[in-house]
């Protein structure tokens, strides 16, 4: 197929930007640390549950301590909140609340500068939610090393205060095995093998599926209930400090419960292999790190991707700068059901990159690159294919991007997150139509090649704030090209706000690739008790050219090409996290369609899904 000279002699020059940035940044760069650190205070230690990286270029002595007031010295101005003094004077910023509101036992966050007797002077002091327990405390600050146990737990001290950072928090490998969706125990089973720890994990789930209207035709009926449950087993063992493997296994049942159609009911069982890795973390203090084996690319968006590839993946990480490099291809089949590599993945390798760069305490710049060339292509006219050879595109194509994202405050009651996605596509693909055939399979009946580029871009904006209920807010448009493509790998999942349930953010029930396609979104959150949340989304679709397609709709009517107008959507989502082992989810979705639908337009579709979760 053509290849795209443009867009490649950019990516190997973003290739030798990452290569020269690896060999020119120094082993010893960033290794001061500054972090954020969320945990229980038992009286002596804070045990971190929550560890997160803060702007290394910050003041070592600036920092933040939430908590709860122990005690009050009214004639010296000082306050403790567990083991660190706090100094207000009359310059301290009081907000919410004035020193004489003050009384041990409130929860308040405080910012300053330690002095030389390592006493906070609080430049800004304003009251802070007392849910959770009330050991609470959170900290922000440079964190100063003190040892290593031998159980893998770091004694670090932040802004004085003596901070307990288990294993598995710091170690990278193990960072890797947890997705943005999972919630782990910090207390799974662990069994020793060979004098290393074996860590055993994983989730049972069971998620009954409604659907109705799909067809988008009330002469036809399709609606469906079944319910899908999957369990999945992982093992988590070490080499060494740095030196692990990941090995991950999930078995998937799907009851077909009632069909409407008078279909008959059949359960579908398979075995599936997950992640299968082998890592090697920050290789002689270089930063640089090393993954082989099936793995999980993932992006905080899955705007770029989110799927599990069998690939060979180079990290480089420094406390502001983060850079990505891996070659993947496809080696064996995924799961029981499949008689080998499924067609549209055969033969496709795939170049991915990513470079990240910290420039605030809360916003980043990113550049995506994925190359991807398709050698399977060749089927010609008249070509005969059985049931599993057929792969109706072809494509060699060339993804980049840029991602801006992060936060600022909005005076001093709210918050507002941002983001702006933006990509570029060029390069070839071949398309293939089939005819079944008399004796099984199908007939190759045309074949059409064709160079194609493209752009879309995502922008959008969360308004968090402290007002009653703490709602929160969100507008986004994104827009792509007629001839843009995702790149296969997405899965356009997020969550918003204080938001606790990620949820597919162009729909749930359309779920549409963006392709040839503008979605306007508005959405409205709010938190409730611990560790929970609602969401109600509204969404309005409308094609860039009118076109008889959809990528990737849910909905198996399509579009008469006429008319741009898609129709609008709507999403109910609650995720509730209470518990240490359980989550629950409950998803409703409604589609309107439009008048690209033609006769169909006017009706609805609807989707409700239940998602009982079991985290071991």
């Amino acid at each position: 197929m053509k290849n795209t000279p443009c867009i490649d002699r950019l990516a190997l020059a973003v290739l030798l930007l990452g290569g020269i940035a690896l060999l020119s940044l120094p082993a010893s760069a960033g290794l001061s640390k500054r972090l954020k650190v969320s945990g229980e205070w038992d009286g002596r230690e804070l045990h971190a549950h929550v560890v997160k990286s803060r702007d290394v270029r910050k003041d070592p002595l600036s920092g933040t301590i939430l908590g709860r007031i122990v005690s009050i010295d009214w004639r010296r101005r000082l306050l403790t909140i567990g083991p660190l003094g706090i100094h207000w004077t009359a310059d301290t910023d009081f907000d919410l609340v004035n020193a004489s509101g003050l009384y041990a036992g409130q929860f308040i966050k405080v910012s300053g500068k330690l002095d030389q007797a390592g006493v906070l002077q609080a430049r800004s002091i304003k009251p802070s939610s007392g849910e959770g327990s009330r050991n609470r405390m959170q900290l922000i600050g440079h964190m100063s090393f003190l040892q290593l146990r031998p159980d893998g737990t770091t004694e670090v001290r932040i802004l004085g205060v003596p901070t307990l950072i288990p294993q598995s928090l710091t170690s990278l490998a193990l960072q890797l095995t947890h997705r943005q969706d999972t919630r782990r125990p910090a207390d799974q089973l662990t069994f020793d093998l060979a004098g290393r720890p074996v860590v055993i994990g994983g989730e049972v789930d069971i998620s009954p599926r409604y659907q109705r209207g799909v067809r988008l035709d009330p002469e036809r009926d399709d609606e469906r209930l079944r319910l899908d449950v999957s369990a999945q087993l992982e093992a988590f063992y070490t080499f060494s400090s740095n030196v692990a493997l990941f090995l991950e296994l999930q078995a998937d049942t799907e009851f077909e419960l009632y069909r409407d159609s008078g279909a008959d009911s059949n359960i579908d069982r398979r075995l599936k292999r997950g992640e299968t890795w082998l890592f090697w973390g920050d290789i002689r203090d270089s930063g640089v790190s090393l993954q082989l084996g099936n793995q999980n690319f993932q992006d905080i968006r899955e705007w770029w991707w989110d799927e599990n590839l069998d690939a060979l993946r180079l990290y480089y990480t420094r406390p502001t700068l983060h850079l990505e490099l891996a070659v993947a291809e496809q080696q064996v089949r995924l799961a029981s059901d499949e008689s080998g590599i499924d067609a549209r993945d055969q033969d496709v390798s795939r170049l991915l990159g990513l470079a990240r760069w910290k420039w605030s305490t809360h916003d980043a710049l990113s550049l995506f690159l994925l190359s991807q060339r398709d050698a399977s292509g060749g089927d010609r006219i008249g070509d005969r294919l059985g049931e599993g050879e057929l792969d109706e595109r072809d494509a060699d194509l060339t993804w980049l991007g840029l991602r801006a994202a992060g936060k600022f405050d909005i005076g001093k009651r709210q918050e507002l997150e941002y983001w702006f996605d933006s990509a570029w596509m060029r390069g070839s693909e071949t398309l293939i139509d089939v005819d079944e055939s008399p004796d099984g399979g199908f007939i190759v009946t045309r074949r059409e090649h064709r160079d194609i580029d493209g752009w879309a871009f995502d922008i959008g904006a969360t308004l968090e704030t402290e007002w009653r209920w703490k709602p929160y807010f969100t507008a986004s448009y994104a827009m792509a090209s007629e001839d843009f493509r995702q790149t296969g790998l997405q899965d356009n999942n997020d969550k918003f706000g204080a938001g606790v349930t990620r949820f597919r953010y162009y729909g749930e029930l359309l779920r549409p690739e963006l392709a040839n396609l503008g979605v306007l979104s508005l959405g409205v959150g709010i938190p409730f008790w611990k560790a929970s949340s609602v969401d109600l989304m509204f969404h309005d679709y409308r094609q860039t050219s009118a076109r008889p397609f959809l990528h990737g709709a849910r909905v198996r009517a399509r579009p008469t090409g006429e008319s741009r107008d898609i129709g609008q959507a709507l999403d109910l989502v609650i995720g509730i996290e209470e518990w240490r082992h359980v989550e629950i989810e409950l998803t409703l979705g409604v589609f309107h369609a439009g008048a690209a639908f033609g006769e169909s337009a006017g009706e609805n579709a609807y989707n409700a899904t239940l998602k009982f979760v079991y985290n071991f």
